[in-house]
């Protein structure tokens, strides 16, 4: 299998974390079109996590703003 059909394979992804780093992670990945799962046990994590991708404004390739509606906890 060819990255690209690999690539084209992948439409859900999980994401460890909630942190900078995983919010970072889990904007790339909702501006590419993939549903997240995203896990972080620290309580508030979900509500942190909308908060953070909320607050970063455009981000390149995305069309509009992120849909949080794709992250699950």
């Amino acid at each position: 299998m060819s990255r690209a059909e690999v690539s084209a394979a992948v439409a859900r992804v999980a994401v460890v974390g909630t942190g900078v780093l995983g919010v970072g992670w889990t904007a790339l990945f909702l501006a590419r079109g993939l549903a997240v799962h995203a896990h972080d046990p620290a309580p508030g994590a979900e509500d942190r996590l909308r908060t953070d991708l909320a607050a970063l404004g455009p981000v390149p390739g995305a069309q509009g703003p992120l849909p949080t509606d794709g992250v699950r906890p």
